[in-house]
C-alpha cells in the first residue's frame, strides 16, 4: 500500500488549476486508493442519488426563488465533500501569459485559503439543505 499511496501522491501533486477537470477522476482513484466502492452513476431520479459525484441540491431563498447547486461527492448520511484546488506557485510566468486572466491560485497562499473557506461554507449549506438542518460538517 505504500508505494500505491506514493504513486497516486506523485500522480496528484502534478495537477493544476484545473478543479472542475480533475475532482471526479481524483475522488475516483481515491477510491480506489482506500479501498471503498467508487460513486454510482447519477440517475434522473435525485432521491436515488445516495452516493454520487456533482448531486443537485436545490436551495430555496428566502424570497421564494430557487437556486441548484452541486455537490462534488456525496454519500447520504455520511458526507458531503467540495472540492478545492490550487496550484503549485510558478517561479516565472510565460512571456505570452495573458493579463486579463486571473492568476492561479497558489496552494497554501491566501487566495486558495479563502476558496477552501468558501467551500467549508457551502458544503455545510449543501448538507444542512440535505439533511433539514441536522449536519455535521468535519474541516
Amino acid at each position: 500500500m505504500p508505494y500505491i499511496a506514493e504513486s497516486f501522491i506523485a500522480r496528484w501533486k502534478q495537477s493544476s488549476a484545473s478543479e472542475r477537470a480533475n475532482y471526479a477522476l481524483f475522488l475516483s482513484e481515491l477510491c480506489d486508493l482506500i479501498g471503498v466502492p467508487r460513486p454510482d452513476p447519477s440517475t434522473s431520479h435525485e432521491d436515488a442519488n445516495t452516493y454520487v459525484i456533482d448531486k443537485a441540491v436545490v436551495f430555496k431563498e428566502l424570497d421564494g426563488s430557487s437556486t441548484t447547486n452541486f455537490i462534488d461527492l456525496y454519500r447520504r448520511n455520511c458526507f458531503v465533500l467540495e472540492a478545492k484546488q490550487g496550484s503549485n506557485p510558478q517561479s516565472v510566468l510565460p512571456a505570452n501569459y495573458p493579463s486579463g486572466r486571473a492568476q492561479v491560485k497558489a496552494r497554501n497562499g491566501c487566495a486558495w485559503h479563502a476558496r477552501v473557506g468558501r467551500g467549508h461554507v457551502g458544503g455545510a449549506r449543501a448538507g444542512r439543505a440535505l439533511c433539514q438542518g441536522t449536519s455535521a460538517l468535519l474541516h
